[in-house]
């Protein structure tokens, strides 16, 4: 048991480290997911602190998930999506998420 406790503090700690500082998360040899690090923007210039409306501006084909969550699709990358989470109103993180790629 001491064995899996020190294993999932360890997954826990780099998934802690990825948020802060940005990162990558795999799926085998695919890329599932790229976090940025603090102060990136999208290739439209919004970054952590925009407005709801600022991102609909940005990027109008922005598609609302839930209350927090909106996705812009990648063109010519099925499956992968620009993701936008809201908190307060504001812009908390975004990321590169690729659905198609499935952790094994």
């Amino acid at each position: 048991m001491q064995l899996s406790a020190e294993s999932t503090k360890r997954i826990a700690d780099r998934a802690e480290a990825r948020e802060a500082n940005g990162g990558v998360l795999f799926a085998g040899d695919k890329i599932r997911m790229i976090l940025p690090p603090p102060g990136a923007t999208t290739a439209k210039n919004i970054g952590k602190g925009a407005t709801v409306d600022q991102v609909k501006a940005a990027y109008p084909n922005l598609v609302q998930e839930d209350d927090k969550t909106f996705n812009v699709p990648v063109p010519d990358k099925q499956g992968t999506v620009l993701v936008f989470h809201f908190a307060d109103g504001k812009l908390a993180e975004f990321l590169l998420f690729d659905s198609e790629a499935q952790c094994g």
